[in-house]
């Protein structure tokens, strides 16, 4: 296997990174202060795409692997967000795998296009 970065994965980080400078650590410290989800971070990550870049393009994601997705949370915590962001976003990139796989096509249909836009956050 490759795990050389290629031109997706450069493009992957400069998209990620536009989004997570938006966030500085004065909104992180706030978050973890008050014990408050980061709704806003959350909602910019959706509406870039990166929430859904592990549901197949056919429900309205990114159709991208684990990889690319861990590089997402890789870009996340390396900006200041740490864990607080890493895991506003985590399960619902990677939790609805077993629903991609294995799901049937109602399950699939109902949920995986909701995840992809953010709409449904698990």
């Amino acid at each position: 296997m490759d795990f050389r970065p290629n031109d997706d994965h450069a493009a992957i980080i400069e998209g990620v990174d536009r989004v997570c400078s938006d966030f500085d650590d004065e909104y992180w410290t706030t978050c973890d202060t008050e014990h408050t989800f980061p709704w806003e971070f959350y909602e910019a990550m959706a509406a870039g795409g990166w929430v859904g870049i592990c549901i197949p393009e056919e429900f309205g994601g990114g159709g991208c692997g684990i990889t690319e997705g861990a590089l997402v949370l890789n870009r996340v915590a390396a900006s200041g967000a740490g864990m607080n962001g890493s895991t506003a976003l985590h399960l619902t990139m990677f939790g609805l795998n077993p629903v991609v796989k294995f799901g049937n096509d109602e399950l699939k249909s109902t949920y995986l296009p909701r995840a992809a836009t953010g709409d449904l956050h698990v």
